[in-house]
């Protein structure tokens, strides 16, 4: 585990203070103040009760996790060690783990279809976009994931994945923007409206059954823990963008429909 917390314990500046905005919300509301949990409408669809994964296709921007990496093994500690202690508190049957190999962090959600006429489309125009962005020569971003694991919208528990600095995440916004201008408006999920509300953050598991209060009141015992021993997992590089192709949360197509190569970072940005 990375022990040095100066990168979620530093003094906040006014950017970063704001990008964590969201999810301090989230956490606040679903570690704190709610006492029962129903099943939302996105989980449901993502998986049944049996944990096992829906038909859910659709196209999204994403960088991958390096399973070579400190931050994806630091990662799988700490979600093998959540996972015990959900175990020990007779609540793991509650939730569906995805598989480390799929991992990742979303740079842009796309569309959710299997349309092929409206894939297709999806893949041309971003395919165009990555070849105006690629002469651009953009620094890869870099992020921080974080130990204290945070449930979003009441439908995921998610390590947020917080911007080195702000020119990681103007980079971020900017990537998200281009391809917001490639499309009519509602075409895809990122619009030119939604381009800046980025929230970085890699899913670890989705809710699978609903939590009357006295299982939640465990969970919640679980997840106050870890916000008050939070570490960062170590750094992420985005050094690529791929289209990929999902049919479901667990079955991410193995080649990239469209690939952003970015710039190694230097140290001098």
């Amino acid at each position: 585990m990375v022990k040095q917390q100066n990168d979620i314990e530093r003094d906040i500046s006014g950017w970063l203070n704001a990008y964590r905005y969201p999810m301090q919300r989230s956490r606040a509301r679903f570690h704190y103040r709610v006492n029962e949990l129903p099943l939302t409408e996105v989980a449901a669809q993502k998986y049944d009760e049996e944990g096992k994964a829906k038909p859910f296709q659709g196209l999204s921007l994403v960088t991958f996790l390096n399973p070579q990496s400190a931050v994806f093994q630091n990662l799988k500690a700490v979600t093998e060690r959540l996972r015990r202690d959900y175990q020990d508190a007779d609540i793991e049957d509650s939730f569906a783990f995805l598989p480390p190999d799929t991992w990742h962090i979303t740079i842009a959600d796309l569309v959710v279809t299997d349309d092929r006429r409206i894939q297709n489309h999806v893949v041309e125009q971003i395919t165009q976009c990555f070849e105006k962005l690629q002469i651009e020569h953009l620094t890869a971003p870099q992020f921080y994931l974080r130990s204290d694991l945070v449930v979003s919208a009441g439908t995921s528990v998610v390590s947020l994945a917080e911007p080195k600095d702000e020119q990681s995440l103007i980079d971020i916004q900017r990537i998200r923007r281009m391809i917001a201008g490639e499309f009519e408006p509602s075409y895809v999920s990122v619009t030119p409206q939604n381009a800046d509300n980025f929230i970085g953050h890699v899913t670890g598991w989705y809710f699978r059954k609903a939590f009357d209060t006295q299982r939640y009141s465990r969970f919640k015992e679980i997840m106050q823990w870890y916000d008050l021993h939070k570490e960062s997992l170590g750094e992420v590089f985005v050094n690529s963008i791929e289209l990929r192709r999902f049919t479901s949360m667990e079955a991410w197509r193995k080649r990239p429909l469209a690939e952003l190569k970015l710039a190694p970072n230097s140290e001098l940005r």
